[in-house]
């Protein structure tokens, strides 16, 4: 998989895109402190925005089966965040950086909760 290339919905389940995604997020992080504007910068905010709209599905369906709680709060506003950063351009290079790094993360730890459920019945 080339570094330019977004991760593919098929596999993204996989440790390996789990794997993808830290290296991703850790990039975005160091370019962010010094380089956050650039070719670089805008490959990595491709692929983490990949990553975030691959892992949408599951942690929606993850936030459905949440109770009205506390919990379920922070799920919904962590997925609406999400979905605003895909929509919108952030004018500030670090902060879009390190937005797409967080929320990226955030958003697959939802859906691997969903998934581990699918996979325990």
């Amino acid at each position: 998989m080339s570094s330019d290339t977004p991760p593919a919905s098929v596999s993204y389940d996989t440790t390996a895109a789990r794997k993808l995604l830290a290296k991703d997020a850790a990039t975005a992080m160091g370019l962010a402190q010094f380089t956050p504007t650039g070719p670089a910068s805008n490959a990595v905010v491709d692929r983490l925005a990949a990553h975030i709209r691959n892992a949408l599905p599951d942690a929606t369906a993850q936030l459905a089966v949440l109770p009205n709680a506390r919990r379920r709060d922070i799920v919904a506003d962590t997925l609406e965040g999400a979905r605003n950063l895909l929509k919108r351009n952030c004018p500030d290079p670090a902060a879009r950086l390190t937005l797409h790094a967080k929320y990226a993360e955030q958003v697959l730890s939802v859906a691997e909760e969903w998934r581990a459920k699918k996979l325990t019945g």
